[in-house]
């Protein structure tokens, strides 16, 4: 029996069958468990938060009868002693391969295909709309193993193209948004020259993200010059610009805390014109 939880969940063998978000986290959290087993009050304690209504040994069993019932013979809760554990035959999951092969890579950095195991079996956070607190702790660690992963990756490869397909990846999977940021920056590092182009999709990913932090990291700009600039001749480290024409760009320009939005913006056009810049025509992407 194989089962994902990144991403969704699903038992690759009963891929039709439906389980309540209750029934998913009671198998996983057995199953999360050294030796597949633990006790029943701890599976109370922690799967029901405490201001739900929290079930009876009675109502416990009532949810592994219906689990089993689902599981179809391919794997099934058993309780003796009140403990319960989890039986399959081969039973493996998504998260134990994830911990297992990105722990190989990080004892030995040259074991690409442990790396690649890890890349492509995490695909998304861990048991996505569940929040019981075991479950978001889970998931944060998942999160910070998978950011240590890209980053790795990301100091060792050589190909931009490769290093940005990382990237890309980490954005979509919808980690930390300060993990990201690190990892955009470590990419222009890798290059040893931060004042390079990013492709218009991340940076459109990445003043997405940014919009939603309650304090948004970047102010985003659109601006058009009437002749060709080198505009990355003005960027500080910590910007981020992508091109869209000879003439016209999208900056992220990172704020500094001292200095409100319009100061910033106004001291960069000051900047510009200065520098010999024809302004055709500037402004805020909200």
């Amino acid at each position: 029996m194989y089962i994902k939880t990144f991403g969704k969940f699903e038992i690759v063998e009963l891929k039709n069958m439906n389980f309540s978000p209750k029934e998913v986290e009671i198998i996983i959290f057995i199953i999360s468990k050294n030796g597949f087993s633990v006790s029943t009050n701890k599976i109370i304690d922690e799967v029901w938060n405490p201001n739900e209504n929290l079930p009876t040994l009675n109502n416990l069993t009532v949810y592994f009868s219906n689990i089993n019932k689902k599981l179809k013979n391919k794997g099934k809760i058993k309780t003796k002693n009140s403990i319960s554990y989890f039986e399959a035959k081969d039973l493996k999951t998504d998260f134990n391969k994830f911990v297992l092969s990105t722990n190989k890579f990080f004892s030995d950095p040259s074991n690409q295909k442990a790396a690649n195991e890890a890349f492509e079996v995490y695909s998304g956070e861990f048991l996505p709309g569940i929040s019981s607190n075991w479950v978001l702790t889970t998931r944060y660690y998942y999160e910070d193993l998978y950011f240590e992963l890209i980053k790795l990756l990301v100091e060792k490869e050589k190909s931009k193209i490769k290093r940005f397909a990382y990237l890309k990846k980490i954005i979509d999977v919808g980690n930390n948004f300060e993990n990201i940021l690190e990892i955009l920056k470590l990419i222009h590092e890798n290059e040893k020259n931060y004042k390079n182009f990013i492709d218009e999709n991340i940076f459109e990913l990445i003043h997405y993200k940014d919009k939603l932090l309650r304090e948004p990291r970047f102010i985003a700009l659109l601006i058009i010059f009437e002749n060709q600039f080198k505009i990355l001749n003005f960027l500080r480290k910590g910007d981020f610009v992508s091109k869209v024409s000879e003439n016209k760009f999208k900056l992220l320009l990172e704020k500094n805390k001292t200095k409100d939005t319009e100061s910033e913006f106004n001291f960069l056009i000051k900047r510009l014109k200065k520098e010999g810049a024809k302004i055709k025509k500037v402004g805020i992407i909200n």
